[in-house]
């Protein structure tokens, strides 16, 4: 059942961020998580692999729905 979002207790959350990629490039990124602090760390690594960062907290020039 791993990995079908199907394990008995898990809740899942409407995440959204904002990052910036090489160029100052704006991207924005929306996804279900069962752990925010697990998916922030993984988004910060793997933009800043690329040159890219993760926008500051509460930071939101577009209102994604």
């Amino acid at each position: 059942m791993r990995g079908t979002g199907e394990l008995p207790g898990v809740s899942y959350e409407d995440v959204n961020y904002e990052a910036y990629g090489p160029g100052g490039v704006a991207i924005i990124m929306r996804g279900l998580t069962d752990n925010k602090n697990r998916t922030v760390a993984e988004l910060r690594h793997t933009l800043s692999k690329g040159g890219g960062n993760l926008g500051e907290a509460g930071l939101r020039r577009l209102d994604v729905r």
